[in-house]
């Protein structure tokens, strides 16, 4: 079993993990208007872009430090904007020491993109 390291070295930066997200999603979506047949196919590619960042972001913090895994979890809701409510919630119990998480919230005048990530180690 892996050793917890402290705070400083374990630390995902999670304002780096926030700015590439709204870099994905406004290159994925941001001249685009709600299209339903394609929301599908957006999710998809900001989610497995996002994964990837974070991917990236914790490999070198897995070198450095004597972790045995992160898990990195990443959601997006893409909601067309027609004056609906929406509520979202989301809970974790966690190591506040070494996990992380962020919620990027994008809208143009067709939509909303709520994109919900976590890194967490195990």
């Amino acid at each position: 079993m892996g050793e917890k390291a402290n705070d400083a070295n374990v630390a995902i930066n999670m304002d780096e993990v926030k700015r590439m997200a709204q870099e994905t999603i406004e290159s994925v979506i941001a001249n685009n208007v709600f299209v339903h047949s394609k929301v599908n196919q957006w999710v998809n590619t900001i989610t497995e872009q996002q994964t990837l960042t974070v991917l990236h972001l914790t490999a070198s913090i897995k070198i450095r430090v004597f972790i045995d895994r992160f898990n990195d979890l990443v959601t997006c809701l893409i909601l067309q904007k027609i004056g609906a409510g929406l509520h979202t919630s989301s809970a974790c119990i966690w190591d506040t020491s070494t996990d992380r998480n962020c919620i990027i919230r994008w809208e143009n005048k067709n939509m909303h993109c709520i994109v919900e990530i976590f890194a967490l180690s195990i």
